[in-house]
């Protein structure tokens, strides 16, 4: 055995939950829908992680001269590099670049770090990182839409006013949800089209085979045993179907919610199962929604404009999460994802710390910041995600089956997951009227066509977003609730940005012309906030019970 010792594990190697739901949902008739119930508390999905007896898998990138039409002479490149105190390494698939490769059993910390240390010291290797897994982060004649206070103008403009100037609602858009899948229903079917499953394990798909072009959600629940025996049991979240809804649901027809454009199309992408989703699962999710390449799947024939990850994990934004979203946008699709509900800098999640996404914190029904959510630098706006200790969550669609899909319905939810499909929804509105707008030009009329949030809220990006801004001339500006000249870091800290050695002076690693804000100041806001601002004493990811929460 190896007599080295480390330290800490490389940042790749490092996966726990970041998104969750600050409320167990529950299905609800179309007449019939309470306000808001209590934070249920559950067992941390860090803890889940930890109990995760899954073998280690691995995303590696070949360098040019290492034979790619051959998975015997790939794998024996880790293989022969690694000494037999390191198990050896099968192929799961072929990549672009390389391959996705398992360990025959699960590696711990230390072992990430020597494997991945051995692979880069062969020099055939030009990058390698853990395969970590990512958790699920006119008034229309509705009649559930006085519910919608998220829609209705009881926080904010009501979106009847945006669709006065956004007339084609989004129409000639596609959002791809990156999400759970999605399951029947009524005031969502006319809308969906297309999508995939790339859940490539196939306990975890629960659909007997790995990725295939059916993105059904066939359920999340977790039995106590589904992620490696130690979790709690508990039911469906039908996370990517509520995701759904919030962004294009039908609306103005006579049935159940609106939505925020709701002449868009849904294209359901299915990545998370009971045990969250592999990241090179989302990350080939990614590339094939914008209308990338992708080894083992049919190329998109209706590449999606816009792309929704209501999802994430710890960590920094790796390398290949960078690479598909640089990618992605370089297609011209636009990227949103959830900031995550651990009350902390966003900074320290991915994919909400990757340049070039547009991350969205949440705020809760009395338009201050919602007690779970992250913030922090990479946040760019803020939107509607609900917020139990304000008044109530986010209704959308949903399903009432305790297990397997049942019967459609509706379910108020809570979390930044909600709060990025309302943005997903908003960039619709602004591309249906505007169709050669760039990522960069619709990022920044969402940054400029924001309203302050009611109280001080450092690292909520430029503000809430307002959906009649927005699809108008934009420019409304937003109060980020720092003094002009404030960079809101410790007096007296070292210059130190926590980004990588050797980053090019002035790079901050952002699009073009994006707002200063909060970030990477890791100076101990919990105990200022929770003691003086009461934005709630919730920290961490324990707030959801075995349900997405984001």
């Amino acid at each position: 055995m190896r007599s080295r010792k480390f330290a800490a594990l490389a940042a790749a190697a490092a996966s726990s939950l970041a998104l969750t739901l600050a409320q167990a949902p529950a299905a609800y008739g179309q007449e019939d829908v309470p306000e808001a119930g209590p934070v249920d508390e559950v067992q941390r999905i860090d803890e889940l992680r930890e109990a995760d007896d899954a073998p280690t898998r691995f995303i590696v990138e070949y360098k040019d001269d290492v034979p790619t039409n051959n998975p015997d002479e790939r794998v024996s490149v880790l293989n022969e590099a690694t000494p037999d105190a390191l198990p050896d390494v099968t192929e799961v698939r072929e990549t672009e670049d390389g391959s996705v490769v398992t360990t025959d059993r699960v590696l711990s910390g230390e072992e990430v770090h020597q494997f991945i240390q051995d692979a880069m010291n062969t020099g055939k290797v030009e990058h390698i990182e853990e395969d970590v897994r990512m958790y699920a982060m006119g008034a229309p004649n509705d009649p559930q839409y006085k519910q919608q206070w998220h829609l209705n103008g009881s926080a904010g403009s009501s979106i009847d006013t945006a669709w006065a100037k956004a007339t084609k609602q989004g129409a000639g858009q596609t959002i791809a949800v990156i999400d759970t899948g999605i399951t029947a229903h009524p005031d969502l079917d006319g809308n969906v089209k297309g999508g995939y499953d790339f859940i490539s394990e196939a306990k975890d798909a629960r659909d007997g085979d790995g990725w295939d072009p059916d993105p059904s959600d066939e359920g999340d629940y977790n039995d106590g045993s589904s992620c490696g025996g130690g979790g709690q049991a508990s039911n469906s979240s039908w996370h990517g179907t509520h995701v759904a809804g919030i962004s294009a649901a039908l609306s103005n027809n006579g049935t159940g919610v609106a939505s925020v454009a709701p002449k868009a199309t849904i294209q359901p992408i299915r990545a998370l199962g009971p045990c969250g989703g592999y990241s090179s699962d989302i990350i080939a999710a990614i590339n094939w929604a914008s209308g990338g390449e992708v080894s083992g799947a049919k190329k998109n024939p209706n590449p999606a404009t816009i792309i929704n990850m209501s999802l994430g994990g710890q960590g920094k934004c790796s390398q290949s999460y960078q690479k598909a979203i640089t990618d992605a946008r370089s297609r011209g699709t636009v990227v949103v994802v959830a900031a995550g509900n651990e009350s902390q800098d966003a900074a320290n999640v991915q994919p909400a710390s990757c340049d070039g996404a547009i991350t969205v914190a949440a705020s809760g029904p009395r338009d201050q910041k919602s007690s779970y959510s992250n913030y922090g630098r990479p946040v760019d706006v803020t939107a509607p995600g609900g917020d139990d200790q304000q008044g109530g969550g986010i209704l959308a669609t949903y399903n009432d089956g305790k297990t397997r899909p049942g019967q459609p319905g509706y379910s108020s939810l809570q979390g930044t997951s909600m709060a990025t499909p309302y943005v997903a929804g908003v960039a619709a509105l602004i591309r249906a009227e505007n169709p050669s707008m760039t990522p960069d030009q619709v990022a920044a009329r969402l940054r400029e066509s924001t309203r302050p949030l009611k109280g001080s809220c450092n690292g909520c990006g430029t503000g809430i977003v307002d959906p009649a801004k927005a699809v108008g001339e934009g420019g409304g500006g937003g109060d980020d609730g720092r003094e002009p000249g404030d960079d809101g870091r410790d007096p007296g800290r070292e210059p130190d940005d926590g980004r990588d050695p050797g980053r090019e002076p002035g790079d901050d690693g952002r699009d073009p012309g994006r707002k200063p804000g909060w970030g990477d100041w890791d100076w101990g806001w919990d105990d200022w906030f929770n003691d003086d601002w009461g934005w709630g004493d919730d920290w961490g990811f324990g707030r959801w019970p075995w349900k997405w929460r984001w």
